[in-house]
């Protein structure tokens, strides 16, 4: 954020106006449609899909995941 000048609190106003998701909430949902691509197309474990897409918590991974 100190490179663009925004304060944080403005940056995630303007993104969850611009995209509908908090900054968060959107790398939550790219990081489980990687997921889903890696579920249908190869035989890893949960575990290791979570953390594949950047989940250092397999459970957490499968609470958002479910």
């Amino acid at each position: 954020m100190q490179l663009s000048g925004i304060a944080e609190r403005s940056f995630k106003r303007r993104f969850k106006s611009a995209i509908g998701l908090t900054p968060i909430e959107y790398v939550h949902t790219l990081r489980l449609e990687e997921a889903k691509q890696i579920l249908e197309t190869t035989e890893d474990s949960i575990e290791v899909i979570a953390e594949l897409v950047g989940y250092e918590d397999p459970s957490f991974f499968r609470r958002l995941f479910g």
